[in-house]
């Protein structure tokens, strides 16, 4: 699966989480994030350009009602209709403030985002790499916004089979996160633990177990285990553990993902399904491999 992020739409003097509804005072830049948002930062002349923008275009509230409901139809995991609101998101902001615009290039952001989730993988590319050309000169290469799109572009590469291509931009994005936003943010841990599923795509499996594990161990530490990017770290992190044929490790890590994303998402959301899935792959894996039970689940006599 691997951390996906939508981006944030500016009105006035504060940010307004797409993804979330998290608000922040403009010059602020700070973590928040459920299923699919990383932090974000928006420069001072993008902040007046909106003031201005929102001031004389009313239709810019209703760009932000349709991103609050696409919010929540990817949090109720109804991704075809976030997509249906995500398109029209994007032609909104087109409408109001242009093709080249950076809140045009967070609508892309997260229309791209809706195409990898509903498996139009060739469609998310070529959306992100349009959002990539606003943001690469609208904000830069190092922006908090364009390093969130490079990571969500790197793994439609790696859904695309294009593994050395995203394991090339992924590690870009880690050295550039460590950089931004330090090797113990949140975002570092999002980007390591995207870089271990590409590095287990490739074989590299001893590589992967130490990033995901390195990834994991930042998530307890400035979000706390109960976040569901931490799930989904935990999630992709006992495939690799299986793989190793660590069936233990891997049981324990899936059951940890699979309580957060059932307690944060809901028994029924399409992460925890998945969640699930990987769970009974991992029981039909040890039976194959007539591995014997954990300790803790053998019959005393």
């Amino acid at each position: 699966s691997g951390s996906r992020q939508f981006q944030v739409v500016v009105k006035g003097g504060q940010q307004t989480e797409a993804a979330r509804g998290v608000g922040r005072s403009r010059g602020q830049c700070r973590v928040e994030r459920q299923t699919e948002m990383s932090r974000h930062g928006v420069m001072r002349v993008l902040l007046r350009s909106m003031t201005t923008n929102a001031a004389k275009k009313p239709n810019m509230v209703d760009f932000e009602m349709v991103m609050s409901q696409t919010r929540e139809r990817y949090s109720a995991g109804d991704y075809g209709e976030a997509q249906k609101l995500a398109e029209k998101g994007v032609q909104i902001a087109r409408k109001q403030l242009g093709d080249d615009h950076p809140v045009t290039g967070s609508a892309l952001n997260n229309l791209a985002l809706a195409f990898k989730y509903v498996g139009r993988f060739e469609d998310a590319k070529t959306t992100y790499e349009h959002a990539l050309r606003i943001y690469d000169k609208a904000l830069g290469k190092l922006h908090t916004n364009t390093l969130t799109v490079r990571n969500n572009y790197a793994l439609v590469l790696r859904k695309l089979g294009d593994d050395e291509a995203a394991l090339k931009e992924m590690k870009a994005v880690v050295e550039d996160r460590f950089a931004v936003d330090g090797d113990k943010s949140k975002p570092a841990a999002q980007a390591l633990s995207n870089l271990a599923a590409v590095h287990r795509r490739l074989g590299n499996l001893d590589e992967s177990r130490r990033l995901f594990e390195k990834a994991y161990d930042i998530y307890k530490h400035e979000v706390g285990e109960k976040d569901v990017a931490a799930a989904t770290c935990l999630n992709d992190m006992c495939l690799t553990y299986l793989a190793l044929g660590m069936f233990d490790e891997a049981e324990d890590t899936c059951e940890k993902a699979i309580a957060i994303r059932a307690t944060l998402l809901g028994e029924k959301h399409p992460e925890t399904r998945r969640s699930l899935d990987n769970m009974a792959l991992i029981y039909a894996r040890r039976e194959e491999a007539g591995a014997p039970p954990r300790a803790d689940e053998q019959v005393k006599p």
